[in-house]
């Protein structure tokens, strides 16, 4: 599972659920490389504008597919 969200969302508590850094911590990661780990993984969960746009502009997900919590979008992706 490859799990991605906005750095300053890192920690943060939206509407109640908490921006766990246990579970989305990890490498910081540019477009370009974010771009070549979304395409290599089949289960996706991801937390903040920015990271979600990047599956949007792949047309990986749709807009009106994320889920919003407290303004912030929200994808889990699974491919088959």
């Amino acid at each position: 599972m490859l799990a991605v969200c906005d750095k300053e969302l890192l920690g943060k508590k939206v509407d109640g659920v908490l921006i766990n850094e246990k579970f989305y911590k990890g490498e910081l990661l540019g477009r370009e490389k974010l771009e070549e780990k979304l395409n290599a993984s089949k289960n996706v969960n991801m937390f903040g504008k920015k990271s979600t746009d990047v599956a949007i502009c792949l047309k990986m997900a749709e807009k009106e597919n994320c889920l919003m919590i407290g303004g912030i979008p929200h994808l889990q992706l699974v491919f088959l």
